[in-house]
């Protein structure tokens, strides 16, 4: 239990929320993915800044499995399996969480005021999000798992679907570089992808942070740049 909480929670078919409800009408409304990782961190900025921000973080019932676009079976590369749900937790956002938010708490419902983000494989099923539906006009990914195979160039052939989109992308500058596996290419990826999307966006639409460290340092902090820069950039 977080202490001094400002959440309101909620339960959509035992799928847990951790709901925000700022005082600024029409404020953007982030849906960020692993709730409960989050939720502390989250916690102590809202009440410390008090941002111009709803927020929605989203649990998973397998993150392995809900947030990676298809399924990649283990291997001497990845020692684990991973379920390639994507598209039924989009559909599960994009017509239970995003409905039941707008109708309960008067949430502004355009794809302008929508934004998705998420760290890792969050961050995956961000870019998965901003290239399936027009609902999300901002796609934050931090330290998104773009070693994930073919990944890449799916991104490359799927424009995002949104009239107006925003970006922020960030990663470590040591991720990967100690991996043996499939995560040896995360920072590599990330790159070549920065460079590919950075001219497709307007002035003001695209944000790249390259952070200090490797993958696992400094999350919370990381997560919370992309806040800062969406109450900045997606009013």
């Amino acid at each position: 239990m977080v202490k001094n909480s400002v959440w309101i929670q909620q339960e959509i078919e035992e799928v847990k929320l951790h709901v925000y409800r700022s005082n600024v009408k029409d404020a953007t409304t982030i849906y960020f993915l692993d709730g409960d990782q989050f939720e502390e961190p989250f916690n102590h900025w809202i009440r410390k800044h008090q941002p111009a921000l709803n927020f929605v973080l989203i649990n998973a019932n397998n993150r392995t499995d809900d947030y990676t676009p298809w399924p990649l079976q283990a291997s001497e590369t990845m020692p684990m399996d991973f379920g390639g749900k994507a598209a039924e937790h989009l559909k599960f956002i994009t017509t239970k969480v995003i409905p039941f938010c707008e109708s309960e708490y008067g949430f502004a419902s355009s794809a302008d005021k929508r934004a998705i983000g998420g760290y890792s494989l969050g961050g995956l099923f961000s870019f998965y999000a901003a290239v399936n539906t027009d609902l999300f006009g901002t796609a934050l990914s931090c330290s998104s798992s773009l070693w994930y195979p073919d990944f890449l160039d799916y991104l490359k052939e799927h424009p995002f679907k949104a009239a107006h989109p925003k970006l922020y992308m960030s990663v470590g500058d040591q991720e990967g570089t100690t991996a043996t596996n499939l995560t040896a290419a995360q920072t590599l990826n990330t790159i070549a992808l920065k460079d590919f999307y950075e001219p497709k966006f307007q002035a003001g639409d695209f944000q790249f942070t390259l952070e200090v460290g490797n993958h696992g340092n400094n999350i919370s902090g990381r997560a919370w740049r992309a806040i800062e820069w969406v109450e900045e950039n997606c009013r």
